[in-house]
Order: structure tokens, then C-alpha cells, then sequence
């Protein structure tokens, strides 16, 4: 079954959903930790939800709703989870996130992962949004890499 876990009740149930959560934030390239999303749920803005089945956490994600200008989204940026029972929960956490960003008036669900996800998205009526890129520039000596960047006048 499914839950989103209150905030007051975040400490007793962390330990059990870290280990889901921590594999989404090791495809992250270092833009958020465990503790940065442990903080987001606390203050509110990220929700943690878990898949309990016989009284073990077997899945977890972090949802968040995102305004944009035209359109307003349940975006569930991480989620982690038992592979080889991922028939178990998947399909079923599905149903209550789209009800779940109904009634929070939200008109699209979004989420991102690693290409592996496709699979498992696709056959469910979910799109490639768009494709994020990204480049590191910690490992970059001081300067541009490009030639034509001007540094100003």
C-alpha cells in the first residue's frame, strides 16, 4: 500500500525509505543528497511517500507540485524501489498519484529518471518531455572551453 508519510512522523520512517531514495540521488551528478531531500520534506516542500507491504518499505518516492505558468504538474523527481517487485507497486502507485494530482488540480504528472525508465513509462501513456543535458564545469580549469566566449568588454 501506498502513503505519504507526514512530516511529523518523517524521522521514524526515513531510515527505511533512504535506501530507495538514495539510488535516485546517485543518478542526481551531485545536485542533491539524501539529507537536502530529508530538509524539503520536513519544511514542506517535497511530500515522501512509501509502498509498505507486510509491514517492510519496499519502494519510496518524493513528489512536489510545480506551478508553471500555463500548466500545473505533480513532478515526481525521485523514486527507488525493489526492482524484482516492482509488478507490486508501480502500476498501483501510478493510480494514486494521477488521483492524487486531481485533486490538487493538477493536469499533468512528470517525473525523470534514467533511459532504463522508458520501459516501464511508455506503455503507461507517458512521453519523453524533453531531454535534459548537462555539462560539469568543477572540472574545468578557469577560462571557457569555448573559443568564441568573450569575456566583455
Amino acid at each position: 500500500m501506498l502513503t505519504p508519510v507526514p512530516t511529523h512522523l518523517l524521522h521514524y520512517v526515513w531510515a527505511d525509505a533512504l535506501p530507495y531514495i538514495q539510488l535516485a540521488v546517485d543518478e542526481s551528478n551531485d545536485k542533491i543528497t539524501a539529507t537536502d531531500i530529508l530538509m524539503k520534506c520536513l519544511d514542506g516542500h517535497y511530500v515522501l511517500w512509501v509502498w509498505v507491504e507486510n509491514d517492510k518499505s519496499i519502494a519510496a518516492f518524493v513528489t512536489q507540485i510545480v506551478e508553471y505558468p500555463q500548466r500545473k504538474s505533480l513532478s515526481i523527481p525521485f523514486i527507488g524501489g525493489e526492482s524484482h517487485r516492482m509488478d507490486t507497486w508501480f502500476d498501483a502507485s501510478l493510480a494514486v498519484f494521477e488521483g492524487y494530482a486531481k485533486e490538487h488540480k493538477c493536469d499533468l504528472v512528470e517525473g525523470y529518471g534514467r533511459r532504463a525508465w522508458l520501459k516501464h513509462i511508455q506503455p503507461r501513456g507517458f512521453r519523453i518531455g524533453y531531454i535534459v543535458f548537462e555539462k560539469d564545469l568543477r572540472s574545468l580549469s578557469q577560462g571557457s572551453s569555448n573559443p568564441n566566449f568573450s569575456k566583455g568588454p
